[in-house]
């Protein structure tokens, strides 16, 4: 199966496009919900974790990398 960037791209304007502070993306149920209608509590901590979590995903690829190629 071949991930289609395309298709995240348009999710992302989707979710870049939505006027709520509160709206954001449910990676469980693929859907754009009012996050604390679903039950997400803190939307704003969700967010700076995922953040947090990706600086620490690309991170561990830079420094793979200049182990590998360096």
């Amino acid at each position: 199966m071949r991930y289609d960037l395309r298709l995240e791209y348009k999710r992302m304007e989707k979710v870049k496009a939505e006027k709520g502070v509160t709206r954001g993306f449910d990676a469980e149920t693929l859907e754009l919900v009012d996050m604390m209608e679903a039950g997400i509590i803190e939307p704003t901590k969700v967010e700076r974790v995922a953040l947090e979590n990706a600086a620490s995903v690309a991170s561990v690829a830079v420094d793979l990398a200049s182990h590998i190629f360096g």
